[in-house]
């Protein structure tokens, strides 16, 4: 354990030396997931008839990053979360349908190079959560602190 904090510790006061984003280090040690898999908890929380064991199984579930591949992006849009100037809207796939995913960045370059209906990207963002529609019939999910990489 000592040799693993001997590590971590000089290796993120180089990163915060050298102007480096320190939650990149964070994200490697994250657990992924797919939106398939986020929906399945999803059902889980639904079913669970206890509050305090959807709250858990909840609390699990933000502490996994949702991991999106290869998915074209269905329009960029200004963010109404206060901490994100963009968000990038994309619908991805699961065996009951699409979900549409709400990825905010601070990347506002990367953003900047998205043509909506054209651009493919590949993303990883921690999941904040789900929106639901009146009816139940169309789910939105929502993720923070997400790194966006554009498809050629």
């Amino acid at each position: 354990m000592k040799k693993i904090l001997v590590m971590i510790v000089p290796l993120m006061l180089f990163c915060q030396g050298c102007s480096l984003d320190t939650y990149f280090i964070i994200q490697m040690f994250k657990a992924k997931i797919t939106v398939a898999e986020a929906m399945k908890v999803k059902d889980d929380i639904d079913m669970a008839v206890n509050p305090a064991k959807k709250s858990e199984i909840f609390s699990a579930l933000k502490k996994k990053m949702i991991k999106i591949d290869n998915v074209k992006v269905k329009r960029v849009i200004n963010s109404s979360n206060i901490d994100y100037d963009f968000c990038v809207v994309v619908e991805a796939e699961y065996e009951k349908g699409q979900v549409e995913c709400y990825v905010h960045s601070k990347e506002v370059s990367t953003i900047a190079d998205i043509e909506a209906g054209i651009t493919s990207i590949n993303c990883v963002g921690d999941f904040s959560k789900f929106f639901t529609s009146v009816e139940d019939t169309f789910l939105k999910i929502e993720m923070t602190n997400s790194n966006i990489s554009i498809l050629r």
